[in-house]
């Protein structure tokens, strides 16, 4: 059974269990870095929301061996779960006044999100943009956000440079930030140390930069002072490695690594269909990041003309490029 076969039968099978009238749409719907999505729309004239259900699990649960009347009971359990929202929440997010507490935001990559950032406010930051959000909910293991797009700004009468302001000072507060050793989570996921002898104390510490929930992490480089701080604590410049939309990896630039071979890296990890790479729907930056010392903010570390230098300009983490470089 193909997808579109399978969206005919669900459809059926939802239809015999949902009230007269519900209508069920089928849906592309746009993601992080251009990715696209399947998804059922149910519209029930009695909901103030329309719930969005996304087909690729539905039908991996199929493809496992579900029966079709199992897996319309796991999308009847989505439909029907009991959303943390006043029956008015519709009209409540119309008002600035009730949710302008809960705009945040987050770093997502400039060049994949091309078609998204037509339709968003957003702010570069390097070689990446910042796009804002609302968080609407957040429990122990789910978080329910929504995209702040262009007519919903115009809606409150906030301007990009308004929507930043609110985002800076909310998102520090609802997202505090989590600063850890990268080995001490390795040890923290490992049932048992390793016996042998660790030679990583030879190596610059290497820290995880993400928030407490561990969504949208990248976007602790925005806060103020974090990254500085950092530098100060270890007295040395920072490299940062954007991992993905989730974290990134801050070093000491003790001068043991080659900016070359962590360019590269960081390239390769968010390139998807590469081996060991992430996910399209979370890679963030294809470039290396350095703070120096005594600057207020980061570089892009480029390849320009086969010689290793330091953008002072925004370059995509691309070369060779045009822009005045420091040596």
């Amino acid at each position: 059974m193909n997808n579109s076969s399978f969206f005919s039968a669900l459809t059926s099978a939802l239809s015999a269990h949902l009230k007269p009238g519900t209508k069920i749409i089928h849906e592309t719907i746009l993601k992080n870095n251009s990715v696209r999505l399947e998804s059922i729309l149910v519209l029930d004239e009695s909901l103030p929301y329309a719930p969005v259900i996304y087909l690729a699990p539905l039908y991996a649960h199929y493809k496992a061996g579900n029966s079709m009347e199992e897996v319309c009971r796991f999308a009847l359990d989505m439909i029907h779960r009991k959303l943390p929202f006043s029956p008015d929440f519709h009209m409540e997010i119309q008002k600035l006044q009730s949710i302008k507490n809960r705009i945040s935001y987050r770093l997502v990559s400039r060049t994949e999100n091309e078609e998204l950032l037509k339709d968003v406010p957003w702010v570069p930051f390097l070689n990446m943009a910042v796009i804002f959000f609302l968080q609407l909910d957040s429990a122990a293991d789910t978080q329910i956000t929504a995209l702040i797009h262009r007519r919903l700004a115009a809606l409150w009468n906030l301007s990009t440079s308004d929507l930043f302001g609110l985002a800076k000072k909310n998102t520090p507060l609802l997202f505090p930030i989590s600063l850890s050793p990268l080995q001490n989570l390795i040890a923290d996921s490992q049932e048992e140390t390793s016996p042998e002898p660790d030679d990583s104390s030879l190596l610059p510490p290497i820290h995880v930069l993400t928030n407490r929930q561990g969504i949208y992490g990248a976007s602790c480089l925005l806060y103020e002072n974090t990254i500085k701080d950092f530098a100060d604590q270890m007295a040395s410049d920072i490299i940062i490695l954007p991992s993905s939309i989730h974290e990134v990896l801050l070093i000491p630039d003790f001068h043991v690594f080659d900016y070359e071979s962590l360019r590269q890296m960081v390239r390769t990890i968010n390139a998807p269909g590469k081996t060991f790479c992430l996910t399209k729907s979370i890679s963030i930056s294809g470039a290396a990041i350095l703070l120096k010392s005594g600057r207020p903010l980061p570089y892009v570390i480029c390849h320009h003309q086969a010689k290793q230098r330091i953008c002072n300009e925004d370059c995509h983490g691309n070369g060779p490029c045009n822009l005045k470089c420091l040596q």
